[in-house]
């Protein structure tokens, strides 16, 4: 027995606000409390109080934000243990009613300020844990046990987006295989479909402890495995785990299952959250196969998380059972009793995977591989592969590009193989369009294409064809280069061509060949101040025609030898 414990021989409820026993006015008049445990959702406690004279309704007891803690006993176990603590949250008053004026306390616990508290923000270089611990310390929460199912590997970022602070937790946690689970202010993760590490198991007889016992078992939906598949980028391929469904009840015959269940609908890291992902949505199926609701006489140890052991109903639907939900009712009058929900629960888990009601995968962006370029309509088509579907080949897909028209656009030839974005118009497979490229862990950029000082950097090994009914410009305040590695660089104009530096310069240079200008006209060569040719080696001038050589004054030196000779040589 707990120092918290009190004892009681008889069903009794002990209620404490803001840490103090009630007003012996206010105890007297409680009528009914009914305090309600389910998994993935606050803790709530309800207290009746009787107000027939109108004594209560302006206490000063009653006070939204006032603590309260409420502790039940259960008969011939001489114990009294806490199973709520918690704030109060309204106050209901109902005047006229069939008893008479009533009061109403509604209270929370700590963590309904997680399902309120909506946030966007970024965990860097953060675990599942380490989220769970700042957000528990956010909300004044305690982080209790967490199951090695979760593992504590860091992950680059992880991101949480206009969603609930629970929420967010709990889809975090569900991928890495755990269940978030709420307990007294303390917060523990257990493993999908199993029961709290460290939780009690209480035995319910039937005709003893147990008063009502309502099992179902349901072939619907239960299959032999799991597979889930991923696009890891990294490795540029799908990645899949599979897991097999688990037997529950097994001394009750189960159907033969009907194949295996394939949920695409999650990027992950690989198989850093496939594996736990594939295992917690078995574990979410298997779960599902046999279901109950119970009555049994009050016990406070009778909480979501701790494991009822079933007996006296025979072998086919009795044994454990995993409580996920427990509603405890006490009456002033002298009655205690706690309805149970035993397997099942939430199946958020399979709904965000992918099953019914399912997201399908073309309600959002996948990620595909060009298979087929080769478009027999000439339009740019490319059919693509989406791996985490099994490999589905879709039908052509046409390319968003930045422009197109009639004999205009702008087009990127795509290539086999490439790693593309696709969307689908109205969520029709049959309409898709590729969004965009993408570079990934085995396709990666040039370096000097992605560097910050790069505005635009273009990589093609095919041609580029670019073609303008208009003027082209192309301007730049610093210098420009313009490079063929291999093969030739020919600049060609139908009409004029001009070269022209405005305030340097031009030169000309052919670093190891000739330099050859020819034309079908004359060519002119002209300078305001002076023209120079010169050569390290030999310099030669000719002519088929007449050669002129022509100035104000015409001088003529050689350091060595002077030469001059023909058929007939005039001077003067």
């Amino acid at each position: 027995m707990s120092p918290a414990d009190s004892a009681v021989l008889a069903p009794g409820i002990d209620v404490k606000l803001d840490g103090s026993p009630l007003d012996p006015l206010i105890a007297a008049q409680l009528a009914h409390a009914e305090i309600d445990l389910a998994t993935g959702l606050p803790d709530r406690a309800t207290l009746r109080f009787n107000d027939h004279r109108h004594e209560l309704v302006d206490h000063r007891a009653f006070v939204i934000g006032a603590k309260l803690e409420i502790k039940l006993g259960a008969a011939l176990q001489r114990t009294a243990a806490t199973v709520f603590v918690g704030e109060v949250a309204a106050v209901e008053v109902e005047f006229g009613g069939e008893l008479g004026t009533t009061i109403d306390l509604v209270a929370f616990d700590a963590t309904h300020r997680m399902h309120n508290t909506v946030a966007s923000r970024t965990f860097k270089q953060a675990s599942a844990r380490d989220a769970l611990q700042k957000i528990a310390a956010e909300h004044g929460l305690r982080v209790g046990s967490i199951d090695t199912v979760v593992a504590p590997a860091k992950l680059e970022t992880i991101d949480q987006v206009a969603e609930s602070d629970w929420r967010f937790l709990t889809r975090l946690l569900r991928d890495a295989g755990g269940r978030l689970q709420s307990d007294l202010g303390t917060l523990t993760v257990v493993e999908v479909g199993a029961a709290a590490r460290g939780a009690r198991e209480i035995e319910l007889a039937w005709g003893q402890g147990l008063l009502r016992f309502r099992p179902r078992a349901s072939g619907a939906g239960q299959r032999k495995e799991v597979v889930v598949t991923q696009w890891d980028p990294e490795q540029k391929r799908e990645t899949v785990a599979k897991a097999p469904v688990p037997k529950t009840a097994p001394a009750l015959k189960r159907p033969a299952a009907t194949g295996r269940v394939t949920y695409a609908m999650r990027p992950g890291e690989g198989t850093k959250t496939t594996e736990p992902l594939a295992k917690a949505a078995a574990a979410e199926v298997a779960r599902h196969f046999l279901e109950a609701e119970a009555v049994a006489h009050g016990d406070p140890r009778l909480r979501p998380g701790a494991t009822a052991n079933v007996t006296g109903v025979g072998k086919r639907f009795g044994g454990k059972h995993v409580i996920v939900g427990a509603t405890h009712v006490f009456h002033a009058a002298g009655g205690y009793v706690t309805r149970l929900r035993l397997g099942g629960g939430e199946s958020s888990l399979l709904q965000d995977l992918g099953s019914a009601p399912a997201r399908r995968a073309t309600d959002q962006l996948v990620v595909g591989v060009v298979t087929n370029t080769k478009d027999p309509k000439k339009l740019g088509r490319v059919k693509v592969k989406i791996p985490v579907l099994e490999g589905l080949e879709t039908d052509w897909a046409r390319v968003a590009l930045g422009s197109a028209g009639a004999n205009r656009g702008t087009y990127q030839q795509l290539m086999v193989d490439d790693e593309v974005v696709l969307g689908f118009e109205h969520g029709d497979i049959e309409r898709c369009f590729v969004l965009g490229v993408l570079h990934n862990g085995k396709d990666k950029p040039d370096a000097a294409m992605v560097d910050p000082a790069t505005a635009i950097g273009i990589r093609q090994d095919k041609d580029l064809d670019a073609a303008f009914k208009g003027k082209a410009l192309v301007a730049t305040d610093k210098g420009m280069t313009v490079k063929a590695a291999q093969g030739p660089l020919e600049l060609t104009a139908n009409k004029a061509m001009t070269l022209k530096s405005e305030t340097a310069a031009i030169a000309i240079e052919a670093a190891a060949s000739d330099v050859k200008v020819d034309a079908k006209g004359q060519i002119a060569i002209s300078g305001v101040s002076a023209v120079k040719i010169s050569s390290t080696a030999q310099l030669s001038i000719e002519a088929n025609g007449p050669l002129k050589l022509k100035g104000a004054i015409v001088e003529i030196n050689a350091t060595a030898m002077a030469k001059v000779s023909g058929a007939t040589v005039m001077l003067g």
